[in-house]
């Protein structure tokens, strides 16, 4: 028994020092960009009267910002373990919409849409980073995790534009849009350069490769958010639906477009940088 005793204790004296750090604790601070991101859809007529033609945006989606703040755990040398919390804001153009009049009308002219987003999401997230010391002033460090996402996204525009109107009856149209709460997991992975400015202090850029994918909506109409007692009645809105725009047209020849969203997603590389500080 004392054997035994005496063997274990031995054994913690041995290990003690792999698992005491002097600033096993850190909290890092981060800003960085918002990488690549896209939108998937489909615009649909209610009645097939147009030729309907689904076009990639010429536009880039407009920058996008990401906060964090990160508390972690040094369990053994080099290995953290950290809880973190980010929030993430990026416009999304997504795919245009052309409607044009079947060549047999004879009529001419196109309506297309030019649908812009907001987003507005947040992330909880656990990650795991081991860092690799090069010199006593830098190293680098290398991370993954994965986390959950939730937020908000809004069409904030649908840019109609119709091209010669006095050649092309039907394009009469009345817009409304909707916006949607969002949620779904994510991974992420990265590496970054680390510069050691005293013994707890650290300053860091990174480069992440995120990805996330939004496949369930619940959109609402702004609509009916913003004007008392308005809240469209339309079986033909489903739960992806961001624009429904409805003919005013005195009869329903044309029929209503809608535009489905199917995937937000983002999957990019993104950088990062900030401040690391231990204690």
């Amino acid at each position: 028994m004392k054997r035994l005793l005496i063997s274990c204790l031995l054994s913690v004296c041995l290990l003690s020092p792999a698992f005491s750090q002097s600033k096993p604790y850190s909290v890092k601070v981060i800003l960085g960009t918002l990488g690549s991101a896209a939108l998937e859809g489909e615009y649909l007529n209610l009645t097939n009267y147009w030729d309907a033609e689904k076009i990639r945006p010429d536009r880039d989606n407009s920058a996008g910002l990401e906060a964090a703040v990160e508390f972690g755990y040094e369990f053994i040398p080099n290995f953290t373990m950290a809880l973190g919390a980010s929030y993430l804001n990026k416009g999304l153009n997504g795919e245009y919409g052309q409607f044009t009049h079947p060549s047999a009308t004879g009529h001419t002219g196109s309506l297309t849409y030019h649908p812009e987003f907001s987003t507005s999401l947040f992330a909880a997230y656990l990650s795991l980073s081991y860092a690799i010391p090069l010199r006593d002033a830098f190293g680098i460090s290398i991370f993954g995790g994965g986390g959950y996402y939730f937020g908000n996204m809004t069409i904030l525009e649908e840019g109609q534009v119709v091209q010669n109107p006095e050649e092309s009856p039907g394009f009469s149209y009345f817009d409304n849009r909707y916006k949607s709460k969002v949620s779904a997991p994510g991974f992420h992975a990265g590496a970054s350069f680390d510069l050691n400015v005293n013994e707890g202090v650290i300053l860091f850029i990174e480069a992440v490769y995120r990805m996330v994918e939004f496949k369930d909506f619940d959109s609402i109409s702004r609509a009916a958010s913003e004007i008392e007692d308005l809240l469209p009645d339309n079986p033909n809105v489903a739960k992806n639906t961001f624009m429904y725009a409805n003919s005013i047209e005195e009869s329903d020849f044309y029929g209503d477009i809608l535009y489905n969203l199917t995937t937000m997603s983002f999957k990019g590389l993104e950088f990062r940088g900030g401040m690391k500080i231990r204690f």
